[in-house]
């Protein structure tokens, strides 16, 4: 739905889509070896999570071309 997501705002386990659990969790998912999964976490760990770690996945307005350009430009 665009503007609003994916994923139903109501549903019940809302840690579930904070940005920092959703994204290990989609890297323990993959089948590839652990070491390439504890350098990817290590990544999202230096790079991404310290500005969208609590963020939530569901709505776009965590997530879009503002705020990913204002991330880029910090890196």
């Amino acid at each position: 739905m665009k503007g609003k997501g994916y994923i139903d705002p109501a549903a019940a386990d809302q840690l579930r889509y904070r940005f920092d659990r959703w994204a290990v969790e989609c890297v323990e998912n993959r089948t590839a070896s652990e070491r390439y999964k504890q350098q990817r976490i290590r990544a999202l760990e230096m790079y991404m999570f310290p500005t969208f770690g609590n963020c939530d996945i569901r709505p776009a307005e965590h997530f879009n071309k503002a705020t990913i350009g204002a991330w880029v430009i910090g890196l």
